[in-house]
């Protein structure tokens, strides 16, 4: 939902004199800023997902987690900040909330269902995960617009900070650290496999 509204957001940072079209660039020049943070954040995700000594299922905690203390700094300094009109700290926060939307969990997210159900029905259950996935984002993107008028924005952002706490503590409850383990060697091979056929054909 942040992501889909995140000019809105900045309109509503930005947007000080109703000057619409100074405010339209300045808030299209922020979004792109706080988006390039996508791209550092995944090669990054990229580099620590193949680290046995952390774990996927470790790196997954993490990146909730860092959601969770991205989302619950702004609930905090977002009323305060914005009747400072300090649009460069709320950029900053919005920078490290985005940072923190697509590090990890954004990866791991497909990775720990193919090496954590059993092989004769991964498919299915991968389906059926995946699938879970893009209903939680339809669910997120249809509310937080409602949410943010009603209840204003601060608010909503608490909400998704449990959301995040929730992440984590359901990642550390109910998914298992398959490191070493032989399902996960399988889908690293199945992996390896699939990229030898690709490259054949």
């Amino acid at each position: 939902g942040v992501t889909i509204f995140l000019p809105h957001v900045m309109h509503a940072l930005v947007d000080r004199d109703d000057r619409a079209q100074e405010m339209l660039l300045l808030s299209a020049f922020i979004s792109f800023l706080i988006n390039c943070l996508c791209i550092p954040a995944t090669l990054l995700s990229i580099r620590l997902v193949v680290d046995e000594s952390l774990g996927r299922k470790k790196l997954q905690q993490l990146s909730f987690l860092l959601i969770f203390a991205s989302y619950l700094l702004l609930y905090l300094s977002f009323p305060s900040l914005r009747g400072m009109r300090a649009t460069s700290s709320l950029v900053a926060l919005f920078s490290l909330l985005f940072f923190s939307l697509n590090f990890g969990a954004g990866l791991t997210t497909y990775m720990l269902p193919q090496e954590s159900f059993p092989r004769h029905i991964r498919a299915s259950l991968n389906g059926i995960s995946a699938a879970s996935g893009k209903v939680g984002a339809v669910l997120g993107t249809v509310a937080f617009a409602p949410m943010a008028r009603d209840y204003g924005l601060a608010a909503t952002f608490l909400v998704l900070a449990c959301f995040g706490a929730g992440g984590a503590l359901v990642t550390g409850r109910f998914v298992d650290d398959m490191r070493g383990s032989a399902e996960a060697s399988e889908g690293d091979a199945d992996e390896r496999n699939a990229s030898t056929v690709q490259r054949r054909l």
